[in-house]
């Protein structure tokens, strides 16, 4: 039987990529014309001098370990650093939908106002295109400025400007360490989820369902939900296994189409299939 294409929103009927990335809120031509959406994000940038920016990392090693220290800084692990659409291997449909969604999520970006969720079972690939989606959009950002531009996003202090504006979280130590510090710097931890340009929550599956979590949660994505502020979310849960655990004002947030776009993604565990492929390149 060939594998099968399930793609799902919750509470709404399925449709396809085309129409989903039609919601994903980019603004209009008008509005395009008149605003530079990314240069006004380094607009609190210090201003660098001809001698700075000759001073700064230009060399092709020096881009690429300064880009990785902003990917380590948003909240991105070792194996995560090395995610990217080129190194994703797609095995089904649903994980091939899923491409192809964050990569016109990126495309967009900027200018996108809706965020994406990845549903599917341990082992899709779902944190791999997270964190893809998350590089691309940075790298994105970072080709978009022009002559000193750059060199400001990739310096330190910018740099410092990009951890705080795309953020990456996983959903179990994020609520940990959000309760162990809310005495002390745990506000700034929830401004920080609150307030960035991008935020990624990865594996949303049922830690925080209580006490001080939920109302973390509630908080964090009510937030970005009203400020119209773009989350990627990945989650081993369906919509009615999460309304099943979460309070309903969370799972409300994925619940508007005109919010999030979801994809689910099915097929064979990725991590075996990619484990499967490396032992058959491999000379007998």
């Amino acid at each position: 039987m060939s594998e099968r294409i399930e793609r799902e929103e919750f509470g709404t009927a399925a449709t396809g990529i085309g129409a989903l990335l039609g919601r994903l809120g980019i603004v209009s031509d008008a509005e395009q014309e008149s605003e530079d959406p990314v240069a006004d994000r380094y607009a609190d940038a210090p201003h660098l001098t001809a001698e700075e920016i000759a001073g700064t990392a230009t060399s092709e090693s020096q881009m690429v370990r300064r880009r990785e220290e902003i990917l380590s800084g948003c909240g991105l692990r070792a194996r995560q650093l090395e995610a990217s659409f080129a190194t994703f291997e797609a095995h089904s449909d649903g994980q091939r939908a899923a491409l192809v969604e964050c990569k016109r999520f990126v495309a967009a970006w900027p200018r996108v106002r809706a965020g994406l969720v990845l549903v599917g079972p341990t082992g899709r690939g779902k944190t791999h295109l997270a964190a893809a989606t998350l590089r691309g959009a940075i790298e994105s950002e970072v080709a978009r400025l022009q002559g000193g531009w750059a060199h400001r996003a990739l310096a330190l202090d910018a740099g410092s400007a990009l951890q705080r504006r795309f953020v990456w979280l996983r959903v179990p130590e994020f609520v940990n360490e959000y309760r162990e510090r809310r005495f002390e710097s745990g506000n700034a931890l929830r401004e920080r989820a609150r307030s960035a340009d991008l935020l990624v929550l990865d594996e949303l599956a049922g830690e925080g369902a209580q006490d001080l979590g939920l109302g973390l949660l509630f908080d964090v994505l009510g937030f970005r939900y009203e400020d119209q502020r773009p989350t990627l979310v990945t989650t081993n849960k369906t919509g009615a296994e999460l309304e099943g655990i979460y309070d309903s004002r969370v799972v409300s947030r994925f619940l508007d189409p005109t919010a999030y776009a979801t994809v689910k993604m099915d097929g064979l565990d990725y991590r075996l299939e990619m484990a499967k492929a490396s032992k058959q390149r491999k000379p007998s």
